[in-house]
């Protein structure tokens, strides 16, 4: 059987989709500076295969068993950790059938200190940093946004430290100097979002009016580093709830400021500010936030119309921080998220009518016109700019239109 054909592939083989994560990590932050953990993937097999393909990068798999929903167990012959790749092959001398199965792997790795992963900084301090794709750095995964799934963490860290994840802990149990941590299972997401932390923090909290606790984890020492992020939490969570009528689905909104990691992601207050409004608001819209704002404004034009300017507003505001932060060019370095992120909010500012934003796109449009290689107009905010164009057009002004059509 040829594993050659998984070589440089774009995207993971859809043969296999995964549905839940059992994950459990055993940190250790002594001089060594390693981790290990187990996962359980819930799995269902939706072709015949000899093959099961997941992402892995610089990780260890010393185990691993497939077993079916009627309790049949394959374990493969064959376990190749292609770090080039980023993927691991599991070989099966028998086929695989359809159906659904669970597939366990123990695996273990390093901390580091580059922000991607699972990383290990002074103070005995362990922080994920897993977007855009570095969830493969941590446990064997399908590390695919589109790829979502439910997870359900379990961690063994010093009894000293303070641990989080995504979810609210439900269970803590203690063996000598080291203490094992479970979380609520969590929503329906990607493997990017799972976040752990695990060191010294202390916190301040607050409530909302209607009784949701939020707390801000800060260095030990630096607790009023978190005022503004809580303050900020609690005054746009009451907004959202008036604004949809409907309390925030998530049990607990948790701000962590490290000392390295979240001032290097989120560096300055202003864009501080506007991710995290956009983080709370998504957690009421889903995925589809801007689609769902564009939704919102069409409504409004034919049912109430009196509104539209103030909802398109009301948006644009929410977005000006994380505009005024990216810029409309790209910057050496930054993940694609932010490429993304750049193109739809410029894309939603063109497309609420954002008269700044029209503007900056007619001129960055008439040099494109002349220097189609132009960093001034990057790929991800064209879109922007055209729907700027066709704005600005008319029967009797169609320059730009004839321009675009021209591009």
């Amino acid at each position: 059987m040829n594993i050659e054909q998984f070589k440089g592939l774009a995207r993971l083989p859809k043969f296999a989709i995964p549905s839940h994560y059992d994950l459990h990590l055993k940190l250790d932050l002594s001089a060594a500076c390693t981790f290990s953990g187990t996962v359980k993937i819930n799995l269902s097999i939706t072709e015949k295969t000899n093959f099961l393909v997941l992402n892995a990068n610089q990780l260890h798999v010393h185990q691993a068993l497939f077993t079916t929903s009627g309790n049949q167990q394959y374990c493969p012959s064959d376990v190749v950790v292609d770090d080039d790749d980023e993927v691991v092959v599991l070989v099966f001398d028998e086929t695989l059938c359809v159906g659904k199965g669970l597939l366990g792997i123990e695996f273990s790795g390093k901390l580091n200190e580059h922000l991607k992963g699972i990383n290990g900084v002074k103070k005995n301090m362990a922080v994920t940093q897993f977007e855009a794709a570095a969830a493969r750095r941590c446990f064997p995964c399908w590390d695919e946004p589109a790829l979502k799934a439910t997870f359900k963490i379990t961690l063994d860290a010093p009894s000293e430290l303070t641990t989080l994840s995504n979810m609210p802990i439900i269970d803590e149990k203690l063996d000598g100097n080291v203490k094992t941590v479970y979380f609520e299972e969590t929503l329906v997401m990607s493997t990017y979002l799972v976040a752990v932390v695990v060191g010294l923090f202390d916190h301040i909290e607050d409530t909302t009016a209607d009784g949701v606790k939020v707390r801000a984890y800060c260095p030990v020492g630096r607790s009023d580093e978190g005022k503004f992020a809580l303050e900020l939490t609690i005054k746009s969570l009451d907004i959202f709830t008036k604004y949809f009528s409907t309390s925030y689905p998530l049990p607990v909104e948790v701000e962590v400021h490290h000392v390295h990691g979240v001032e290097q992601v989120l560096d300055d207050i202003g864009y501080r500010k506007g991710s995290a409004v956009i983080r709370i608001l998504h957690g009421y819209l889903g995925d589809d936030i801007f689609q769902v704002c564009y939704d919102v404004v069409n409504i409004s034009t034919g049912a109430i119309p009196d509104s539209v300017n103030v909802l398109k507003e009301f948006f644009i505001s929410l977005l000006q921080c994380s505009a005024e932060k990216l810029g409309w060019e790209s910057i050496p370095g930054e993940s694609h998220l932010d490429v993304m992120l750049r193109g739809e909010v410029f894309m939603a500012f063109a497309t609420f009518g954002h008269d700044k934003t029209r503007r900056e796109a007619m001129q960055r449009f008439q040099v494109l016109l002349n220097d189609k290689n132009t960093p001034l107009l990057s790929a991800d905010v064209r879109k922007a700019a055209y729907i700027s164009v066709m704005r600005n057009s008319s029967t009797t002004n169609r320059n730009g239109f004839e321009s675009a059509e021209v591009l």
